[in-house]
């Protein structure tokens, strides 16, 4: 199982800059994907009881995100079994309502194109937060999408001409369907991110968690 920085210091009862001298000074193996550090729990110095209970931890982060039970909203499925269900950006509720406008915006004149274009930047957000595995990803990928929904009702508001504007109108409905729902998400996600902070650190250090 790969650890990331954060996650192995956790294990290791040090902080992310001790790991990080441990690896430059070879006294831990880890290696870098995408700029950041990767390390193999295999290789950390762990007792039999903190190695059974990393791999407690990502038995339960795997059934999760096979259950769907990241912060999304899933919609019912009627007459599909629980196990069958399969996860899909397509099952929240910010992605449904964003989808929507984004189609009608790219059917409309030129003068939404920019904030479509800002608007499908959300959804790719929500799509990538959707399937990242690390909380802190998902954290990063559903406020990037909030960001760029964000710049979209600029865009929409600079281009109406009055409050009779179709672009006013369209504006008014990413603030009120679309971007409440995207900050439901990531403040979901961010107490997620908290809560299995807590738990990792309770698991190795007995009572630590409830200090945080």
């Amino acid at each position: 199982m790969k650890l990331s920085l954060a996650d192995a210091a956790i294990a290791l009862g040090q902080s992310q800059r001790q790991v990080r001298y441990l690896i430059q000074k070879g006294g831990l193996k880890a290696g870098k994907q995408g700029g950041r550090w990767l390390i193999d729990s295999a290789d950390l110095p762990l007792s039999e009881g903190q190695r059974q209970a990393l791999a407690e931890r990502a038995a339960q982060a795997h059934q999760a995100l096979d259950k769907g039970l990241a912060p999304l909203e899933r919609a019912a499925r009627v007459g599909k079994d629980e196990d069958k269900r399969h996860y899909s950006v397509t099952d929240f509720r910010a992605y449904q309502a964003g989808m929507a406008l984004l189609r009608e915006l790219r059917a409309a004149e030129p003068r939404s194109n920019e904030a479509a274009d800002c608007l499908f930047q959300a959804l790719s957000g929500l799509s990538r937060g959707c399937h990242a595995f690390q909380p802190a990803d998902k954290v990063a990928r559903f406020v990037a999408a909030r960001d760029a929904a964000a710049d979209a009702v600029v865009h929409l508001l600079s281009a109406a001409r009055d409050e009779q504007d179709p672009c006013h109108a369209w504006a008014e409905r990413l603030e009120q369907e679309f971007l409440p729902k995207v900050s439901a998400l990531l403040a979901s996600q961010e107490k997620r991110s908290r809560r299995n902070r807590r738990d990792r650190l309770g698991s190795f250090f007995p009572g630590a968690g409830q200090e945080l």
